[in-house]
């Protein structure tokens, strides 16, 4: 048997030009400032595709318009067909820019969570509070809009004054985010 495996030919040895020893040891760390750019370069153009707000103030204008024509209105069973035009196309519109909004937000995340997993940057959470604290005074609102019709109004301000604040704290969330990352550039 010693004679049947020293005539079998060599086995071949692949040699790669220009690799050194220290790079075959570390494959990764090549790789990984590649993708940390491709990651960050993918946020940024992600980034810059936001979709524009004028579909949904275009629908809102449309689903306010056909209360003032209601109003100032002399017969309103002739202007009702009209209305509900309004109302259909500005509910498309919103719907349309809602859509793209939420898939921008989708892609958007993917990109942070990219850029979270290779630079090791995390993006803080934000306070539920103000949610909660919405959705308590609205509550509130319309519970207690039996005693008086002003109170499901107050509710509404307190409401809104919460969603806002909270609609701050993740714009200030992001925009912090958004300044480190465009550091790493």
């Amino acid at each position: 048997m010693a004679k049947e495996s020293s005539s079998a030919p060599p086995k071949s040895v692949i040699i790669s030009p220009g690799v050194s020893h220290e790079v075959a040891e570390q494959p990764n760390q090549g790789v990984h400032i590649t993708t940390s750019q491709e990651h960050i370069t993918n946020f940024h153009r992600i980034r810059s595709q936001k979709p524009d707000a004028n579909l949904s103030v275009i629908g809102s204008i449309l689903f306010v318009l056909p209360i003032i024509i209601l109003f100032f209105s002399n017969d309103i069973l002739d202007m009702i067909p009209i209305c509900c035009l309004f109302l259909l196309i500005g509910f498309v519109l919103v719907l349309i820019n809602s859509s793209q909004n939420a898939y921008w937000n989708k892609e958007m995340k993917k990109a942070r969570e990219e850029i979270e997993r290779s630079e090791k940057i995390p993006y803080p959470a934000v306070n539920q509070w103000p949610q909660i604290a919405a959705l308590f005074s609205l509550i509130g609102g319309f519970i207690a809009e039996d005693y008086d019709g002003i109170f499901l109004l107050l509710g509404g301000i307190v409401c809104l004054g919460f969603v806002l604040y909270y609609r701050y704290l993740t714009y200030r969330r992001d925009k912090i985010f958004d300044a480190v990352i465009d550091q790493l550039k």
